[in-house]
Parts: structure tokens; sequence; C-alpha cells
């Protein structure tokens, strides 16, 4: 579990996680590079949250990892990318309400969206991949 503060991933790092991160409750994370991430990441509350700064990249890798299913995605700067890409099945994020800059579905499996998904650049569908809305509807702001 990370400590009860602010911590980030520096610039132009490119790490690969295999553990699951766990956010502590009111702890902010920010990526400012680019993370392969094996496994899950989990909050302790709503308050934990994951950003990614511009220029970042976040991959949810492994087979079926769940990015926040407690906790608040924040993915609108302008550019950040955050790609689905394990071999499974993955649930897709509902970011903040200013919804995701750019972001992709690859691997395999299907990508299901939570709810309506507003994507503000740039959506990738790749590889065995399928992204699923179901009746969600996804706004795309180019």
């Amino acid at each position: 579990m990370l400590p009860a503060c602010c911590q980030s991933f520096a610039l132009g790092s490119n790490l690969t996680i295999s553990p699951s991160i766990r956010i502590s409750n009111g702890v902010i994370i920010t990526n400012y590079g680019t993370v392969n991430m094996q496994n899950n990441i989990t909050g302790g509350n709503v308050n934990s949250q994951w950003v990614n700064a511009a220029n970042s990249v976040l991959n949810m890798g492994g087979n079926t990892s769940t990015l926040l299913s407690t906790g608040t995605l924040d993915a609108s700067a302008v550019p950040n990318t955050v790609n689905y890409n394990g071999l499974g099945n993955q649930p897709v994020k509902a970011p903040s309400a200013a919804g995701y800059y750019n972001q992709a579905a690859s691997g395999s499996g299907s990508k299901s969206l939570p709810g309506a998904v507003t994507i503000n650049n740039d959506i990738q569908i790749a590889d065995a991949a399928q992204l699923s809305a179901g009746a969600n509807a996804i706004t795309l702001i180019c």
C-alpha cells in the first residue's frame, strides 16, 4: 500500500508493474511517464485518485486487470492515453467529468463501458479487442 500523501511516476519513466497497486484513502498518484500495469489498480475510497499527466501513458495489461473499481481517474490532460490492453475482458473506468483525452482498447477480449464516456481527441481499437458500449453513449470530441 502506498503511503498517505501524493506520489508520482517520473517524467520519461517506463515502468512495468506486476503486483497490484492499492492507492490509500485520499492519495493522489500522478503518472508523468509510461506505466505498464500487469494487474489491478485499486483505491481505498472514492478520494483515491490516479492522474495521467500530459504526455503520459497508462497501459492496463495482464489478463483481466481492473482500473480503480473504487477511486477517481483523471485522464483529461493534453495529450495522454489510457490503453486497456489486457488479454481478456476488462471493465473500462468511467473517468472524471472531463473524460478521456485518448482512450484505446487492444489485446483481446471485450472492454466494457460502465456508462456514457467522453473522449476528447482519439479512440483506437486494435488487435482482437472489442469495445462494448452496450446502451451507453460514446461522445467523441475532435
